[in-house]
């Protein structure tokens, strides 16, 4: 039976070879990879050499040059930790050899004196959420709405919304995330009884089990969206007046 936020909460390291270039054209010509650690360079400050580190324009030359020379190590040292994690130092060495003509223009590209290169960072807090910092001339600066607590900008900041907002007994945000045509005449009131009476503990295991699942893949199409959890469950999501809502939670 299907379920709305309006209806009663439910019961219940090696070398190169001709053989490593086949591999790596089936899948499917990768030297994105190595664009993304030029934006990786880019986007941040890097650690490399001393504590402040080269400016991002200048590590990212110095990776192309080393490319260019084939100092290939010296190159794959200039990546982040965490690209480097994901992408041995062969796999690195195999993208470049089996994709000359791209690499030569990933090359050129980088050389040139690039405008200037946004740096930014990534927060981690609180219960998986995450705050985006960009370093502007007077210094770091919070780039994101961190003080929009119930945000509907995309299906699954609704959903997240839809978790803190019943935790903290704010219906009012509840029914924000009601779609119109489902909200009928219900007020919060009524929905407060409904998903605190005798649903209540049912209600608890539903958002436990929507929280276990918070990550789980979501398709979009156009204004309507579907994540699926637990064993044959679903939400759906609609995009209304541009807020994301939720339509049904199974």
């Amino acid at each position: 039976m299907h379920r709305t936020l309006a209806q009663q909460a439910p019961a219940g390291s090696g070398s190169y070879s001709p053989a490593h270039h086949e591999r790596h054209e089936r899948r499917g010509r990768r030297l994105c990879t190595l664009a993304g650690s030029a934006c990786l360079l880019f986007g941040a400050a890097c650690s490399h050499g001393s504590s402040a580190g080269p400016e991002p324009g200048t590590s990212a030359r110095a990776f192309a040059a080393a490319v260019a020379d084939e100092r290939y190590e010296e190159a794959y040292g200039w990546m982040a930790r965490d690209l480097r994690a994901r992408l041995s130092l062969a796999e690195f060495r195999a993208l470049i050899e089996g994709n000359p003509a791209e690499a030569r223009q990933l090359v050129r590209a980088l050389l040139r004196r690039p405008a200037q290169a946004e740096q930014w960072a990534t927060l981690a807090y609180g219960d998986r959420q995450s705050l985006r910092l960009v370093r502007e001339p007077g210094g770091w600066r919070i780039a994101t709405r961190v003080v929009d607590f119930y945000p509907q900008s995309s299906p699954r900041a609704a959903l997240r919304t839809f978790i803190r907002a019943m935790r903290r007994k704010r219906y009012g945000v509840v029914l924000r995330l009601v779609p119109n045509a489902l909200k009928g005449g219900i007020n919060t009131q009524e929905m407060k009884a409904a998903w605190e009476g005798e649903n209540r503990d049912d209600t608890q295991r539903l958002l436990s089990n929507l929280s276990e699942n918070i990550d789980n893949p979501i398709e979009q199409v156009g204004n309507h969206a579907t994540m699926a959890y637990g064993q044959s469950k679903s939400v759906t999501f609609q995009r209304e007046d541009g807020r994301w809502k939720i339509v049904d939670l199974d």
